[in-house]
């Protein structure tokens, strides 16, 4: 089941994505926050992932797509690095957990005078937001920066959004811990690898 949430969450990342926007989308007065005190021990102030992801000023996003060829290099790159990481598991760990919180909190558009209806149409999802200040991400923050994974993002946020980004290493960690991982042709026919990227 979860392969097919983050096969269908990964369309946008080989589409492309034309505008850069910052946090929050959608976070209103009904999200249940969780203690101002709790997000700053954990995040030394994080309060969404583009705090610890973070993109340098030189970099703009330069295309409006992203290719299999690129989706292969960066899923690799990824696998590389939670291998060569001292906990692969809580590697793996950190970044399902993070994704799938973002995946679960589907926000909807308020109306007018701030109050959201069921009902009222979406406006998220997997859109990188995550709110680290919501006591049911708590720890997120810590093993987030913990990874080190930002030396990844830095080096491909011009050619992806943190949001795609977010979708595709979840899938490179869970493709790369398949029983059917081949290290010497990872993306070959059949691979869970291979129907992530396709």
């Amino acid at each position: 089941m979860i392969s097919k949430l983050f096969v269908v969450s990964t369309l946008s990342a080989v589409q492309g994505v034309k505008v850069k926007s910052k946090c929050p989308f959608g976070f209103t007065s009904g999200n249940k926050p969780g203690s101002q005190a709790l997000a700053e021990v954990e995040s030394g102030g994080a309060k969404y992932p583009s705090d610890i992801l973070i993109c340098p000023a030189n970099k703009v996003m330069e295309t409006e797509s992203f290719s299999k060829v690129e989706y292969e290099a960066l899923a690799i790159e990824i696998i590389e690095h939670q291998n060569a990481s001292d906990d692969k598991t809580n590697y793996a760990a950190c970044l399902l957990r993070l994704e799938g919180h973002d995946l679960m909190d589907f926000r909807r558009t308020p109306d007018k005078r701030g109050r959201i209806k069921r009902g009222a149409p979406g406006t998220g999802g997997s859109d990188g937001c995550v709110n680290f200040e919501d006591e049911d991400n708590a720890g997120l923050p810590t093993c987030l920066a913990g990874i080190g994974i930002n030396s990844i993002y830095e080096k491909w946020c011009d050619k992806i959004s943190l949001a795609d980004f977010m979708v595709l290493a979840a899938e490179a960690v869970v493709g790369g811990i398949a029983v059917d991982y081949d290290a010497a042709d990872p993306f070959k026919d059949g691979t869970l690898l291979a129907q992530f990227r396709d």
